[in-house]
């Protein structure tokens, strides 16, 4: 049984449009049934031991929020050892958003070619974190990574439904505001990967914080499904020793 709401994925094609500068984005609400939203923001990782991320972004502006557990495709292959100790609500929603049926759902409602997850993972922001306007690596020049996502994804788990802090889609003279979600309650905003998907969010003021996960899809030619457990992290670790040795 699904934890998404049965008009998901309608809503979210619904919500499908293009700016001016040609990104496919859209915005959602009611993403997950009530019951099951509840629980997800009562479960949401302690912020507390979020690691600190404070530095200028090399696709452009400064960013300073927390990032909690993750999986990261380009990093982990298919272990899911870095959000291992989510609860198992949460567990089971890292299995449905990786599932093969869920990822031909989004590319079918947000309009771009996907069909396999390139991250999951938890941030918080609390007052005085921002990110500037900027690109993924997924479409800066230069970038390396085996795995690129296509599309990007963002779930609000919060308990207030002002947007003061929502990711912002903007114009390339990176100012203008293109696209914003209306609420941060049970909500999703989603941008393509494109070169001038400008994003970012503002300041988060006094008395207001900011609970998303951050979700990606994008284009394997093999497609690897993440799974749990000791025998995928082992081999990750083989991998990795592998490539850097053939690095050297």
């Amino acid at each position: 049984m699904s934890n998404f709401s049965v008009s998901f994925f309608d809503n979210l094609k619904a919500s499908r449009s293009i700016s001016k500068t040609g990104v496919r984005h859209g915005f959602c609400d009611s993403v997950f049934k009530p019951d099951i939203y509840e629980r997800l923001k009562a479960e949401f990782p302690d912020p507390t031991k979020f690691t600190l991320v404070d530095k200028n972004d090399s696709g452009g502006g400064h960013k300073r929020f927390y990032v909690g557990p993750e999986y990261v495709a380009a990093r982990d292959y298919d272990s899911l050892h870095g959000v291992q100790s989510v609860s198992s609500l949460w567990k089971s929603i890292i299995d449905e958003v990786a599932s093969h049926h869920f990822i031909e759902g989004v590319a079918t409602a947000t309009g771009v070619t996907c069909n396999s997850i390139c991250n999951f993972g938890f941030a918080y922001g609390n007052e005085g974190c921002i990110q500037e306007p900027h690109l993924d690596g997924a479409i800066r020049k230069g970038a390396k990574s085996r795995v690129k996502s296509t599309v990007a994804l963002l779930l609000y788990i919060n308990e207030a439904k002002d947007p003061v802090s929502a990711t912002e889609l903007y114009d390339t003279d990176r100012k203008t505001i293109l696209a914003k979600g209306t609420t941060m309650q049970n909500s999703l905003f989603f941008f393509e990967q494109h070169p001038d998907s400008w994003h970012g969010f503002p300041l988060v003021p006094k008395g207001h914080t900011r609970q998303i996960v951050s979700l990606s899809y994008g284009w394997e030619d093999v497609v690897s499904e993440p799974r749990w457990g000791i025998v995928p992290y082992m081999k990750m670790q083989s991998r990795k020793f592998i490539d850097h040795f053939h690095h050297q």
